[in-house]
C-alpha cells in the first residue's frame, strides 16, 4: 500500500512517512496510549539507538505501552538447519533478506532491560502454517500443536515473539 492510498482512506486521520533509522518521528507522544511496532525492529540499522531516542520522546508519557513483535532466531527449525550447517536467507520468514538484526528471547529482553524499559508481557507466536500450506486440516493441526509446544517451551517453539514494554519511571 502506498502512502497516497492511505491518505485517501476515510478512516485515516493523519499519516506520516518516516525513516525510523533517523529516529522516532517528531509527533506529540502524549496523545497516544500505544505504539505498535510489529515486525519493525529487526529492520532497523541500530535498534538500541532507536529505543534510546524513543525513550527520550516518551519522558512526558510514561504510561504509553509499546507493542513489539520480531522473529525468534532460536525457533526450532532454524536450530535444526544450523545443526546441519545451513543458514539460508529467504524472501520471507525468520531469515528474511531485509532483516538487519536477529533476536532470541534472551537478546530481545536484554535490549529493553539494558535501556531501562520495563517488560510487561512476553508471548510466543506460532508459525503461520495456514499461510505456508494453506488453511486446511493439516495447517490447523500444526498450528494447534505449535501453540501447545509454545506453552511447554516458548523460547524454542515460538516463531515470533511479542513483547509489551513501557519506559520505567525514574
Amino acid at each position: 500500500v502506498d502512502s497516497q492510498s492511505l491518505n485517501d482512506d476515510k478512516n485515516v486521520d493523519d499519516f506520516i512517512v518516516h525513516d525510523l533509522d533517523s529516529g522516532p518521528p517528531q509527533i506529540d507522544y502524549s496523545k497516544f496510549d500505544f505504539i505498535i511496532m510489529l515486525d519493525v525492529i529487526e529492520h532497523l540499522n541500530n535498534p538500541e539507538n532507536f529505543l534510546k531516542a524513543l525513550k527520550k520522546k516518551l519522558n512526558n508519557n510514561n504510561n504509553i505501552s509499546i507493542i513489539f513483535t520480531t522473529p525468534n532466531i532460536a525457533f526450532f527449525t532454524v536450530r535444526l538447519s544450523l545443526l546441519f550447517g545451513n543458514f539460508n536467507y529467504a524472501p520471507k520468514g525468520i531469515l528474511d533478506f531485509t532483516h538487519k538484526r536477529l533476536f532470541t528471547y534472551y537478546s530481545f529482553s536484554n535490549i529493553f532491560l539494558d535501556l531501562n524499559y520495563k517488560i510487561f508481557l512476553k508471548k510466543g507466536i506460532p508459525a503461520p502454517f495456514p499461510l505456508v500450506i494453506k488453511n486446511n486440516f493439516l495447517s490447523k493441526l500444526l498450528l494447534n500443536l505449535n501453540i501447545i509446544l509454545i506453552k511447554i517451551h516458548k523460547k524454542l517453539f515460538s516463531f515470533q515473539m511479542l513483547f509489551v514494554v513501557k519506559v520505567k519511571k525514574t
